[in-house]
């Protein structure tokens, strides 16, 4: 329960934009509940608040580690941060699309999505072409799925699958689209081959076996 108090507080803390202080508290939680599913939420906690903080080199460091947390979804968060840090860090020594791409974010964590919208839409505009376009263009089509603009969602997502055949964000990008064309367009017949084209080629995504249950379903199996 305590673990619980500290953890509310601590994110009431990164919304203050309070991250040092917020920090204590989640290294508090990890070092207390040690190899618990709690310590580990609170370490990616952690290294999410390093990472709006902008030092990367300690979110980097946290991450490393929680891609083997038992929690296939911590575990699959820590894996998008470690890449998208040590990608766009390799051609930009000085991060500076990482650290506007970082500002972003923490609007996103803020619930000021339209704010975050149009700095991600800049991001796009200024460093078109650069490492950072993949991982824009999925953040773009979150905040509009959010919003419910499942048009400009849908063709966000688009503009990864045709753009960024190898890129991390593809099985993502198949899997929402096909949610929003069942959930929400009532859309089956586009929906379908979006879900077997992700349990075809991207049978390690969190999403497989998700997509593989929609699939069974859409395609009249007995599940």
């Amino acid at each position: 329960q305590e673990a619980e108090v500290k953890m509310e507080l601590a994110d009431i803390l990164v919304l203050d934009e309070k991250f040092n202080q917020a920090i204590l508290y989640y290294a508090q939680i990890s070092e207390t509940l040690k190899n618990d599913e709690k310590s580990h939420e609170a370490s990616m906690k952690m290294a999410e608040t390093s990472y709006y903080k902008q030092d990367f080199d300690w979110a980097l460091q946290q991450v490393k580690v929680l891609k083997q947390s038992s929690s296939l979804l911590i575990a699959n968060d820590a894996i998008e941060m470690f890449l998208l840090i040590s990608d766009n860090s390799a051609e930009d020594s000085l991060r500076l699309a990482l650290k506007e791409f970082s500002k972003a974010d923490l609007l996103i964590y803020q619930k000021k999505n339209d704010l975050a919208l149009q700095q991600f839409k800049d991001i796009l505009v200024k460093y078109k072409g650069d490492v950072i376009e993949e991982a824009t263009l999925f953040k773009i089509a979150h905040i509009y799925e959010k919003k419910k603009d499942y048009t400009n969602a849908l063709a966000f997502y688009q503009n990864i699958l045709d753009n960024h055949k190898d890129g991390i964000y593809v099985d993502e990008a198949l899997f929402y689209s096909a949610e929003i064309y069942r959930k929400y367009l009532n859309d089956d017949d586009k929906a379908k081959p979006l879900y077997e084209k992700m349990i075809f080629e991207h049978a390690d995504s969190i999403h497989f076996t998700e997509a593989r249950k929609q699939f069974r379903l859409l395609r009249g199996d007995s599940i």
